[in-house]
């Protein structure tokens, strides 16, 4: 098992290398993280289909380790696909064994949310004069000198301080979602972060290491004991051992827990613990914290909370931009006999062109995927479906919301009706009147001294990339005995 997850952690960085020396830097960080679930799913069928199995006496070959690592790629091509087709995406066509994806959704609104996606991923590259003051001379040096042909366990402090300062400048540029002192049990999303910056610094060794041709599986892909890792990210930490043990039995992958080593990326191997660097550095890894923790609600119901009152921290701080725009969040609505219809969790409202867009705020971690991005889809509409519900009482006059008492004129307002959610723009934007939307638009876009009415016009019609970038291309794959066709957007 450990040769070939050897091989799986170093062949994504193998095509990094090959770009990066063409000077494709922002081809290599989109191929890095468009390999990253393709890895994960290699990874998986890998412990699924052999990690019970007694050693093959046969050693693999190059060949069917490249085999299996691209027909993982078209596993999660067809997953993705099939996503799609079930949620109107694609239109589903079937001859004999050719199998056909017709994208059928609204190019415009794709492209958009896709240059949007390429833009934060641009944007977190740095420039190559700010990617050098990163790294002091003295590092660069020792690096040059053959320091990445070093392990982390014998390497100088001074090296390691670089690793974990650049760490920690990841993680704390990341999305964060839960506040530090948060209690999740046996720790705090602090403790989990904690963890995540020296892992996060062992795996930028690990993968400079790779890039720079290493072949020490010391350098590239070290195994450590399970108390000798806790020991060393307690002592590196400074934190209790309690915590750092219960964040790296959260991160130690478990087929019976978690099905995606991306959230979980240290691999048992027998009595060992691997920390797979290409499922650790592509990731965003407070992120990928937040959905391992989601998925037991037992420990997650206070860090949902948590994850609402951020959505509407951020959409109120966005909206501050307008001009002559009041804002207020919260708003209890509430019936004749006194119980409570509903609140509007962002309200913006402009006095003088008596014009109000109400905002419900569904916050959620970024989807990962096709098959997220369509769970994000169904709840939005669903949240869309609680609004259309609470604003066609207000409308008839069943339910009144409670307005500041400054909005003298609030009644006799138009509003208008909006979903956002953080960074997801549906496919089916718009429908019974309300209109769903992501944040992410509205901070790229929203220009600041805009009006409500501005606002509102923006939320109807985004500016939409040209149609060059909305035309789509055909592609084909083979999947077994089946040929799949589907057309795509430009990447």
């Amino acid at each position: 098992m450990y040769p070939l997850l050897a091989w799986l952690n170093v062949w994504p960085v193998i095509d990094q290398r090959r770009l990066l020396a063409a000077d494709r830097e922002v081809l290599a960080l989109l191929a890095m993280r468009g390999q990253h679930n393709q890895l994960a799913m290699a990874v998986k069928w890998a412990y699924r289909y052999l990690g019970r199995r007694r050693p093959s006496l046969r050693p693999r070959t190059e060949g069917e380790r490249h085999a299996l690592f691209d027909l993982a790629g078209d596993h999660v091509g067809i997953e993705n696909l099939l996503a799609e087709a079930r949620i109107g995406a694609r239109r589903y066509e079937a001859d004999g064994t050719t199998l056909r994806f017709r994208y059928a959704a609204d190019a415009r609104v794709d492209s958009l949310d896709r240059m949007l996606g390429v833009v934060n991923d641009v944007r977190s590259i740095p420039s190559p004069e700010e990617a050098a003051r990163r790294w002091s001379p003295e590092f660069r040096s020792w690096l040059d000198s053959g320091g990445w042909n070093v392990p982390w366990s014998t390497m100088p402090l001074e090296a390691r301080a670089e690793y974990r300062h650049e760490a920690e400048r990841a993680i704390t540029s990341s999305p964060r979602y839960l506040s530090g002192d948060l209690d999740l049990g046996s720790f705090t999303p602090s403790d989990a972060e904690a963890v995540l910056g020296e892992l996060l610094a062992r795996a930028m060794h690990s993968h400079v290491a790779t890039i720079r041709g290493c072949v020490n599986l010391l350098a590239v892909i070290p195994p450590y004991s399970r108390p000798d890792l806790v020991r060393e990210f307690t002592e590196a930490t400074g934190r209790p051992a309690g915590p750092i043990e219960a964040v790296v039995d959260l991160l130690t992958y478990d087929p019976e827990r978690s099905d995606d080593p991306c959230l979980a990326p240290v691999l048992p191997v027998g009595e060992m613990l691997v920390p797979m660097s290409s499922l650790i550095v592509p990731s965003s890894l407070p992120r990928n914290l937040t959905a391992l923790l989601q998925r037991d609600p037992r420990t997650f119901g206070a860090a949902g909370r948590q994850l609402g009152a951020l959505g509407i921290a951020k959409m109120t701080e966005t909206l501050r931009r307008l001009a002559a725009a009041e804002i207020a969040t919260g708003i209890k609505v509430t019936r004749a006999n006194g119980s409570q219809a509903g609140d509007l969790d962002v309200v913006t409202y402009d006095p003088r062109q008596q014009l109000m867009a109400v905002f419900e705020v569904m916050w959620r971690i970024g989807p990962d995927g096709s098959k997220e991005i369509a769970q994000m889809e169904a709840i939005a509409k669903k949240k869309r479906a609680q609004v259309v519900r609470l604003r066609d009482e207000i409308v008839r006059g069943v339910a009144l919301p409670q307005w500041p008492e400054s909005w003298a004129q609030a009644r006799e307002a138009r509003i208008r009706w909006f979903v956002v959610t953080p960074d997801l723009l549906p496919l089916e934007a718009v429908a019974d009147g309300v209109t769903i939307r992501s944040h992410r638009m509205l901070a790229y876009t929203l220009k600041r001294d805009a009006s409500v009415a501005d606002l509102v016009q923006l939320m109807d019609d985004p500016p939409y990339p040209p149609d060059a970038l909305a035309q789509t291309s055909w592609r084909r794959l083979r999947y077994g005995k089946y040929a799949v066709e589907f057309d795509v957007l430009p990447p």
